[in-house]
């Protein structure tokens, strides 16, 4: 009972440690234009007013869990039509995330300091890839986010679908 409890607490250490992620390619940004997203995002940032990356990006994943739900089928990835669908796969969970972290970055003024984009790319656990070995739509075409610390020259990854489904929150 006490290795379950334990592995509930720790699941993104855990996570972070059995897989690794390598980007194939980046995907094009989308602005954030819907105003309701942009209101709770200046919510936030007014309480949050000195950018601690992390808890950012895990707000905006929250963000995206609360609007969205996966499907397997392909519709649209932009930011301002998913927050009308709230249907889509892990491009759109993570153009949705991304857009969100963008803004915030932006309204900050902090562009210089972190480097957000959209990753397409496999993921390995224990040194095996398995995108193209499950026969799963979670894994095929997997995207995630990739933030840049600039001045710490660390990389931080966010995986939107992960955290909906199990709260597995920012990657090393």
């Amino acid at each position: 009972m006490l290795l379950l409890v334990l592995s509930c607490w720790f699941r993104t250490t855990i996570y972070d440690g059995l897989t690794s992620y390598k980007p194939i390619n980046t995907q094009e940004a989308i602005g954030l234009t819907n105003l309701d997203l942009k209101t709770q995002m200046d919510h936030y940032i007014e309480n949050n007013p000195t950018l601690d990356i992390r808890p950012l990006m895990v707000h905006c994943a929250n963000i995206t869990a609360e609007n969205l739900s996966f499907s397997s089928s392909s519709g649209s990835t932009s930011v301002n039509s998913l927050a009308l669908t709230k249907k889509t796969h892990c491009v759109g969970y993570a153009s949705f995330a991304n857009s969100l972290i963008q803004y915030a970055i932006k309204k900050l003024d902090m562009e210089e300091a972190f480097i957000s984009s959209q990753q397409r790319g496999k993921i390995y656990i224990l040194g095996i890839e398995i995108t193209n070995r499950l026969n799963l739509s979670f894994f095929k075409d997997h995207d995630y986010i990739q933030v840049i610390d600039v001045e710490k020259n660390d990389t931080i990854m966010l995986d939107p679908v992960l955290y909906d489904y199990f709260r597995i929150g920012c990657l090393n």
